[in-house]
């Protein structure tokens, strides 16, 4: 933990061992009154920023903090074997081919990232429901290509139909997404929620077989829904982002874990001698 005065004049820092706890607390010599900014750094976790009013012999309390995990520190992910999947992504992923490869054979060679996308968008489609009664998952027909931030998905004019009459969507722009040919794009929708929205982009072919691009959007959630430092770097969106936010932001359960490295000791060798 390090904590600053606003002026970066004052510097006090902090190494605090957890073992489970959920409260700490920490004493700080020699500080005067006044705004701090604290950092909060945790192995394998994102950094948290806030700022605290501090009086001398009073204690300032803080509600609790959640840290998201940081994705450039994930090395793997611990997901539900095929068979202990949910019955309707078992048919989905039976229904799909991707590499040649369908269901049991396709969800196990996933790389992590298209994995994590894959369960991310079934826990949040799952949990869209329709005005028919079903929910947007259940619409869903066959894969047709896994990108780290999005699926393509074989589909039926009825989820169009429900979506663009559901009070949980709204009509969004299309123009920056793209879709295979003979594919012509036509309408998008996204859910009403602050952070982590789902998108239904849909396209169709002359003959109407329908698509729909699904994907979840992060935009600045991570930084909204949890007091992150900025990441200033661009890209593709990161289904580890993604999944922190709908747990945190939406109170859905995540589907996987994450592994991290081992933690190591380094011993600094002596200089060698002349």
């Amino acid at each position: 933990m390090d904590v600053f005065s606003l002026d970066n004049m004052r510097h006090f820092q902090a190494v605090i061992p957890l073992s489970g706890q959920q409260q700490v607390n920490v004493a700080l010599a020699d500080c005067p009154g006044g705004v701090y900014r604290i950092e909060l750094t945790a192995t394998n976790y994102r950094m948290l920023q806030f700022f605290l009013r501090l009086e001398e012999g009073e204690t300032a309390r803080r509600d609790p903090l959640k840290f998201p995990v940081n994705p450039a520190l994930v090395t793997g992910i611990d997901a539900p074997a095929f068979s202990a999947l949910d019955d309707g992504l078992q048919r989905l992923l039976n229904s799909s081919a991707f590499h040649n490869e369908a269901g049991s054979n396709l969800y196990d060679s996933l790389p992590d990232l298209l994995k994590a996308c894959l369960l991310n968008i079934f826990v949040k489609a799952s949990a869209t429901t329709l005005d028919d009664g079903s929910n947007t998952f259940h619409h869903f027909d066959e894969i047709t290509n896994f990108v780290q931030d999005r699926l393509f998905i074989r589909t039926t004019s009825a989820l169009f139909e429900e979506t663009a009459v559901s009070g949980k969507f709204h009509r969004v722009p299309f123009a920056l997404h793209t879709v295979p040919l003979p594919f012509q794009m036509f309408d998008s929708f996204k859910t009403r929620d602050a952070h982590g929205n789902l998108q239904l982009t849909f396209a169709r072919t002359p003959d109407n077989q329908y698509l729909v691009d699904v994907d979840i959007d992060e935009a600045q959630g991570i930084e909204h829904v949890f007091e992150v430092v900025r990441n200033s770097v661009a890209g593709l969106t990161n289904p580890y982002n993604v999944r922190e936010i709908l747990c945190e932001a939406q109170g859905l359960s995540p589907l996987y874990s994450f592994a991290f490295a081992e933690r190591g000791i380094a011993v600094v060798a002596a200089g060698a001698s002349q």
